[in-house]
């Protein structure tokens, strides 16, 4: 009897660890670690997913279902991991790429490639798959967040965010397109420190957005935010928000502009400069709407400063607007 639960609960724990094995390149059944560049193709759907199921500790890797399925990996019960980690012990990994995958139950997210101690997320693509959040944060001084495209796919939250330190680290550009329906919030934000931006954020080709959209500049000495871009029978479902970053020493960083292309915002659009404690407060930037419909307010606001406030945008467009309700 002792010699049967043992092997029981041998076999338990191999068949359920989330990353026993390092995988090779090429077709895969199996969670495990991912050490090489490369393109793993899955062959089956995987249950029972405890801890992460991928562990990327390589550049350059492709995760895909075979050309002919779509594949379902599902964590276990109480599984609080990331489906796929992609960390290191500085910059995140990247480029790691996901296709035609879904990835259920993980209550950690999809994806994370921070970086940890001192460096850049890594860059992530994500095409025709669901999951959870996804995340490439910087950490650490100047370190950048990680780019993020995001296509034909429904995903959680998207992050990409700056490190912080004296010099700030920039937020990543995030772009999502092609039908993709994002249910959370998508940021893209300097790190606190001088000279920190937000990062460039796309939304386009009939893409879905249920949360707010917003590039925001460090808290710093002249943290700019990022430009935003919806376009193409896009829809978002809050706020489109692009804000400086507030200044402790010098000039408050200036929101930047705002373009809106045919498509529907159910929420405010404000592009606001941030504050400064000495000096200018940030301008607010230009805003454009065009063959859109927006339900809030639409603003461009520059904020005080000790010595005077910032200007608000040069320019706010209303082209061929089909609905402007708020204030």
């Amino acid at each position: 009897m002792i010699l049967i639960v043992g092997v029981f609960i041998l076999s338990f724990f191999f068949s359920s660890s989330a990353h026993a094995s390092v995988l090779l390149p090429g077709d895969i059944s199996t969670c495990g670690e991912l050490a090489s560049s490369g393109t793993y193709s899955l062959t089956s759907n995987i249950t029972g997913v405890v801890g992460p199921c991928f562990v990327v500790t390589s550049n350059g890797v492709i995760i895909t279902s075979t050309t002919t399925q779509h594949y379902i990996i599902t964590a276990a019960g109480g599984n609080t991991s990331y489906a796929i980690t992609a960390t290191s012990t500085g910059a995140g990994y990247g480029t790691t790429t996901i296709q035609n995958i879904t990835f259920t139950s993980f209550g950690g997210g999809g994806i994370n490639a921070n970086g940890t101690t001192a460096g850049a997320g890594g860059n992530i693509s994500v095409a025709t798959s669901t999951m959870g959040t996804t995340t490439s944060s910087g950490v650490g001084a100047a370190s950048a967040g990680g780019n993020i495209n995001i296509s034909n796919s429904n995903t959680g939250a998207v992050t990409a965010s700056g490190g912080i330190g004296g010099i700030g680290g920039a937020g990543g550009t995030i772009t999502v397109t092609t039908n993709s329906i994002i249910t959370g919030n998508i940021d893209s934000a300097g790190g606190n420190g001088d000279e920190s931006v937000g990062g460039f954020i796309t939304i386009t080709a009939s893409s879905t957005v249920t949360g707010n959209i917003t590039s925001t500049g460090g808290n710093g000495d002249f943290g700019g935010a990022g430009s935003i871009r919806i376009s193409a029978n896009s829809n978002v479902i809050g706020n489109v928000l692009s804000l400086g970053g507030n200044a402790i020493n010098d000039y408050g960083g200036p929101g930047m502009w705002i373009e809106i292309l045919n498509s529907t915002i159910t929420g405010n659009v404000s592009s606001m400069g941030g504050a400064s404690q000495t000096i200018y407060g940030g301008s607010g930037g230009n805003i454009t709407l065009t063959g859109s419909s927006v339900s809030g307010a639409v603003s461009s606001v520059g904020f005080a400063g000790t010595n005077g406030g910032g200007a608000g945008g040069a320019q706010l467009q209303f082209l061929q607007v089909l609905q402007l309700q708020g204030p």
